[in-house]
Formats: structure tokens, sequence, C-alpha cells
């Protein structure tokens, strides 16, 4: 495991040096606030017990759900829940696909 990361980290400073360093930055700062809203997230799991995605709405009552224990929250923090964590999933995404667009664009660019 220790060695698969030396080497990502060794191909991530070959790629800076070959990209223009626009791109390397846009993707470092999306991978910063990914990493950033990722964080917040699990704290907001923690703390809420739970998000939104799991939870439900019972008779004008919000619940916030995690393994099938369910927390009374405010309709305002069930909808920053229920966004965070939709939120999460596009980040997440995006995290992903960055560098997939930095190899494309290095491939194309040869």
């Amino acid at each position: 495991m220790v060695k698969l990361i030396k080497s990502i980290i060794t191909e991530v400073g070959t790629l800076k040096n070959t990209i223009p360093k626009g791109i390397v930055r846009a993707y470092e700062i999306l991978a910063s606030v990914a990493l950033l809203s990722f964080i917040l997230f699990i704290a907001g799991l923690i703390y809420l017990g739970g998000d939104a995605l799991n939870g439900k709405i019972v008779d004008d009552a919000y619940f916030v759900g995690m393994h099938g224990e369910y927390y009374e929250v405010s309709k305002a923090v069930y909808l920053y829940s229920k966004w965070h964590t939709l939120s999460i999933f596009a980040s997440f995404w995006l995290f992903l696909v960055g560098p997939f667009g930095v190899a494309t664009y290095r491939v194309l660019n040869k």
C-alpha cells in the first residue's frame, strides 16, 4: 500500500511539470474543496446522527437517519443535510474525473 501511494505521488509530481499551471491549480482547488466538504459532511453526520437522504418526513416533522435510527431536526437543517449530501456525490465524481481530464489534456497535446 505504501509503495502504491509513493508511486501515485511520484506520478502526480511528474504530471505537475508537464501540464499548464492553471489546469493543475484548478484541480488542486477542486480537490481541496471536495476534501473540505467531505470532512464537513462527516462531522455533520456524526453531530446530527444521520443525513437527510437516509431520513424521512412525517407530518411536517423532519428526521435525519442513520442505521435505522432517526433524530428530529428543523426543516432548515434537514434541507441543508439533503443538499450537502447531494453535493458530496457531485464533488466526489468531479474529484475522480479531474485526473482523467488532466491525463486527456496531456495525451492530446503531445
